[in-house]
């Protein structure tokens, strides 16, 4: 009995503490028409990406290809319908949002991952880590095939039948080829350069 106060003082964190900003300097050199320049940057407490790339990237993960099948949902739902439905699902998806700010604060965690692993315990985010990485690979398949149809199509109208950009399985291979190489950065700075 002991043992599971201490497990569950260990991951609760009444209090957010406060964040020591790093003070990073940076220094840039470029070759200019007069010569060499050099810009100095001076970074407050930045590890990961800036705001903005966060909150497009959550954007367009919220978003996703949802966007595609909203023009069926018109359809089928109605105007007024489906206009009750983007209001109730828009005010789900950010009161969920809201929790998981409040929740991230205070247990002091960056990224959901280490949300879950404090709030939850380990085997809790070793669960959700393995629900992740098939739910991602099925979004990739997803748009693998988005992407092989739309190529695929336009290669057959301007190129013909015959070309080899025409054919389904070379457009999945250079696709998927092309996005596994933009899997390997650890971070999202590297595709920005």
């Amino acid at each position: 009995m002991e043992g599971d106060e201490q497990v569950d003082r260990q991951y609760y964190n009444p209090r957010p503490r406060a964040r020591s900003p790093e003070l990073r300097v940076e220094v840039e050199e470029a070759a200019g028409l007069m010569g060499p320049k050099s810009r100095v940057r001076i970074k407050l407490g930045t590890e990961g990406a800036s705001s903005l790339s966060s909150v497009f990237t959550l954007c367009n993960t919220a978003i996703g290809a949802g966007v595609l099948s909203l023009p069926y949902a018109f359809e089928c739902a109605g105007l007024v319908g489906c206009f009750i439905l983007c209001l109730v699902v828009s005010s789900l998806e950010s009161f969920t949002m809201y929790v998981l700010a409040k929740f991230s604060e205070r247990y002091d965690a960056s990224s959901y991952g280490s949300l879950i692993r404090r709030a939850l315990g380990k085997k809790t985010a070793a669960a959700l880590s393995a629900v992740m990485v098939i739910y991602l690979w099925g979004s990739c398949v997803a748009y693998l095939v988005i992407v092989a149809d739309t190529f695929t199509s336009l290669s057959t109208l301007h190129l013909g039948p015959e070309a080899w950009f025409s054919q389904r399985p070379v457009v999945l291979f250079t696709t998927g080829m092309a996005v596994t190489f933009m899997c390997f950065p650890r971070n999202l700075h590297a595709l920005g350069k």
